[in-house]
């Protein structure tokens, strides 16, 4: 895994940085995001799945929310479905399989919140994982990684 970038971001900063990843993005991708509660991790997937409607020139959803409670919530467009999902509450790689996963990846975009579960029992060959740290109440470290060295 190679580290791409760290900066220190308020909101204003990490809603810029959720669009310059969205008009990267291609089918396929997956986004680990890792921090404590608090850290970023809702509001950037909130941004980067409203940018990538804008770029798709597609009226956004009514409401993007957290998938805490249904783990994971889909968001069609033209050409692909992003699946947002939140893995806190799950316990086991069993429970993976049970909500189709690996089936839902290959052609769209998955957005992961608490990943470790599925980073510790799965390979992936192309992902990003994004860490938020919490510095201050405003202020965040964030850190990118990706499975290959230049995919910013």
């Amino acid at each position: 895994m190679n580290k791409l970038i760290e900066f220190e971001s308020n909101l204003d900063d990490l809603l810029i940085f959720s669009k310059k990843i969205a008009g990267i993005s291609r089918k396929g991708d997956w986004f680990f995001l890792k921090g404590d509660l608090g850290a970023g991790k809702t509001t950037f997937a909130k941004s980067y799945i409203q940018s990538l409607f804008e770029l798709n020139k597609t009226d956004l959803p009514i409401n993007i929310k957290s998938p805490s409670f249904p783990i994971v919530i889909s968001y069609p467009l033209k050409n692909y479905t992003i699946y947002h999902y939140d893995f806190f509450r799950l316990n086991n790689k069993e429970e993976l399989k049970e909500i189709d996963i690996f089936e839902n990846s290959e052609n769209n975009i998955s957005i992961v919140e608490w990943p470790s579960i599925i980073l510790d029992n799965f390979q992936f060959s192309n992902f990003y994982l994004i860490e938020f740290d919490i510095l201050d109440l405003n202020k965040r470290l964030i850190s990118v990684f990706h499975s290959h060295k230049n995919a910013l």
